[in-house]
């Protein structure tokens, strides 16, 4: 099954503990001595009451202060306040001013102190000896014996003999990120790879394969059901459709309005206990309970008809390949209840008309990864959950450029046909990277 353009719209169109912070809010209540701090001496994190106050050397106290920051470990970006002392930082603490967050702040951004101030960060260039120890060297003398050595390399085997690898952090520095492709171009090179063809290789996979509808989907707030397939948000913050300010908050806020929560999954999570339905399977077997689910919406006609027969080709095809996968036999193969596949199917194409099935890296790291995020879209896709003309989008984003959002289809794209093969495997590139899977061989 795969969108069509045939028929486009012209026109644009822990929860138990109480913790008001979600379950890793800070703790500490705002206050700069409370004994669930996490302070930081000598760049070690300790519990406690704070360190003792530095001193200048005539021995007055110095005055500590704060400043307000954010954390840049994740893309929940959180608002933190620190408490610096003598260019130190001595405490963290969620911004409860912060109009995104409100409040919220995880321990692993509680506890960036340590990695600001540990005895790991790396300062100054190392240069590794024969016998595996490091030397440090000025920067200079760095990057002229890296310049030379790459020169070597590029006049000696081209410039795809060069490549870069970026990591998820990469991607929070808007700098960083455009200097990547700026570095490449310089020695000639499209060798590029990232942590996209590792945990989530499978969400471009299946967009090229199924389509793409050009106004995004439904959105949180106002939706009746949301289902999240292998992924923790309310730890993570990490799964795309899904609120990454406060997301324990959110969720709360959303249940009180009666929305209703699916979530797949092998582990019960914490955000597994905040669901109305929770199917838990043996890892690898989401496109099974996907495939029942699918089968029950085109058996009982519970899909969008004007939407599929406007936008949708090759439902036949997909009717013939989850025919296999009843209840009993899904049932049998991952010891998930028939019954509660089929609540949780009913709940969401019946009962809910707003909401969209998500899912986190999960299904792309576990097997079957590619089948299953593509079922994933084909949910979304029989039930119409699409932005349509005259609703109201999200914004891009501030510093994004202007664009307009239609009611219509992307047919279609599968680039990595078309894309160069790389030189081992003769593999094509996926959104526009080499396999991170060939690195080391390449």
């Amino acid at each position: 099954m795969a969108f069509t353009e045939r028929a486009a719209s012209p026109k644009g169109d822990h929860p138990a503990s109480g913790n008001r912070h979600g379950v890793l809010g800070s703790g500490n209540r705002g206050r700069s001595d409370s004994v669930s701090c996490v302070h930081v001496h000598d760049g070690r994190p300790v519990r406690g009451k704070a360190p003792p106050r530095p001193q200048d050397l005539s021995g007055a106290i110095m005055a500590a202060r704060d400043k307000r920051s954010f954390c840049r470990i994740c893309s929940g970006f959180c608002g933190v306040v620190l408490t610096v002392e003598d260019e130190r930082i001595t405490n963290i603490r969620a911004d409860r001013e912060h109009p995104g967050s409100q409040g919220y702040a995880c321990v692993k951004g509680l506890q960036m102190a340590e990695r600001h101030h540990g005895d790991a960060r790396l300062l100054h260039p190392l240069k590794r000896r024969s016998d595996g120890t490091f030397q440090q060297i000025p920067l200079d003398q760095a990057l002229d014996e890296i310049a030379g050595k790459l020169r070597d390399i590029v006049d000696r085997n081209g410039g795809d003999a060069g490549g870069l690898f970026r990591g998820s952090a990469s991607y929070f520095q808007s700098a960083t990120y455009q200097m990547h492709y700026a570095w490449l171009g310089a020695i000639g090179s499209s060798s590029i790879f990232s942590d996209l063809t590792i945990d989530q290789s499978a969400k471009v996979i299946a967009a090229e394969r199924l389509g793409v509808w050009d106004a995004g989907v439904q959105g949180f707030d106002d939706a009746d059901v949301v289902m999240v397939v292998g992924g923790n948000p309310l730890l993570s913050i990490s799964v795309f459709n899904f609120p990454m300010f406060n997301p324990t908050k959110a969720v709360k806020e959303a249940k009180r309005r009666n929305m209703k929560f699916i979530v797949i999954d092998p582990r019960r999570t914490e955000t597994a206990v905040q669901a109305d339905v929770f199917l838990q399977p043996p890892p690898g077997q989401d496109a099974a309970i996907l495939a029942a689910m699918l089968r029950l919406i085109l058996s009982n006609g519970w899909h969008d008809r004007a939407f599929c027969e406007r936008y949708v080709s090759q439902i036949d095809e997909l009717i013939a390949a989850v025919q296999p996968f009843t209840l009993e036999y899904v049932e049998q193969r991952t010891g998930v209840p028939g019954g509660d596949i089929l609540q949780a199917t009913h709940l969401f194409a019946v009962e809910s008309k707003r909401g969209v099935a998500t899912t986190g890296t999960g299904p792309s790291m576990a097997p079957h990864s590619n089948v299953a995020e593509h079922l994933v879209g084909c949910l979304n896709i029989l039930c119409g959950r699409y932005l349509r003309e005259g609703e109201r989008v999200p914004s891009p984003g501030i510093l994004a450029s202007a664009r307009s959002f239609r009611a219509q289809v992307h047919p279609p794209a599968r680039s990595w046909e078309a894309s160069p093969k790389s030189r081992v495997g003769g593999f094509g590139r996926v959104g526009g990277e080499k396999l991170s899977a060939l690195l080391a061989d390449e």
